[in-house]
């Protein structure tokens, strides 16, 4: 039943531990991730599994997963619990940011899923001061995480991936807004994540990013939403040639960067809502 004629059209009452559009800000806003919102069926159904990654199979624009994320829930189906077993004995990384599953999506599967799930997190530290994760390893580099309860969300998170030396696809480090450093002063912020300092506010926007793999070429679309000019230096994972491709003007010129160690460095400036491509050449 609801409550009033419209509550049906708006999602209906939403339970009070709902934490997944936290967990998408947490990610997008303070550590600047870019992310796939992954539906349960899809996982399922539609992912299958390598060394240490989940693949979506889509035919245009696949994507590979090292961790997946979720949020609190009671219910998942049986089907899905198995993948991400098996993606975590595969040596894949999953982080539980609440209440870990108790009821199965099929009917007769409660006592599965709780084995399942038994086997697979370990118990949730969730007295004050009880640390900001628990870890257990799976299958050599495979890891299966739950959030404690100090602290933001966002720290427990970040403290839980820079535990399985997760390395990101793309880092922004030694930002600027207008020729100050952030956090030196301003009203944004600054938070180090793995040796780097990483925007997590600019007055009127963010700083963010989408990466795509396309026709064999990866695609990053940086984009600045604030009102401040923003110059940082981009660190992509992998050794690579790439191109800037400016969205506003139509212009292609070679990017000036460096590769090495595993990573690709370069430096870009971007005015206040403007934003640019960075393709593989």
């Amino acid at each position: 039943a609801f409550d009033d004629e419209y509550e049906a059209y708006m999602g209906g009452r939403i339970p009070g531990h709902t934490n997944y559009m936290a967990v998408g800000e947490a990610l997008s806003l303070s550590l600047l991730r870019d992310f796939t919102y992954l539906h349960p069926e899809v996982a399922e159904g539609r992912c299958t599994l390598g060394e240490g990654v989940l693949r979506l199979d889509n035919r245009v624009n696949w994507e590979e997963y090292r961790a997946v994320v979720l949020p609190d829930m009671d219910v998942v189906g049986l089907g899905t619990m198995r993948r991400l077993e098996a993606f975590a004995m595969a040596g894949g990384i999953l982080v539980s940011t609440g209440r870990l599953p108790v009821r199965s999506a099929e009917r007769g599967g409660d006592a599965e899923l709780r084995s399942t799930v038994g086997r697979l997190f370990p118990a949730r530290p969730d007295v004050p001061g009880s640390g900001r994760f628990a870890c257990r390893a799976h299958g050599g580099a495979g890891r299966a995480y739950t959030l404690g309860v100090g602290g933001t969300l966002a720290d427990r998170l970040r403290a839980a991936l820079e535990d399985a030396a997760y390395r990101p696809d793309v880092e922004f480090t030694a930002v600027l807004a207008d020729g100050a450093e952030i956090g030196s002063g301003t009203e944004s912020v600054v938070e180090v994540w793995g040796g780097g300092r990483h925007v997590t506010n600019l007055p009127g926007g963010n700083l963010s990013y989408v990466h795509k793999a396309l026709g064999g070429d990866d695609v990053y679309f940086v984009a600045n939403s604030s009102d401040a000019t923003v110059e940082a230096e981009v660190r992509l994972r992998g050794e690579r040639a790439l191109e800037e491709w400016d969205p506003h003007t139509g212009e292609r010129r070679p990017a000036r960067h460096r590769a090495g160690g595993g990573v690709t460095t370069l430096r870009i400036t971007l005015p206040p809502v403007r934003s640019v491509f960075l393709v593989t050449a």
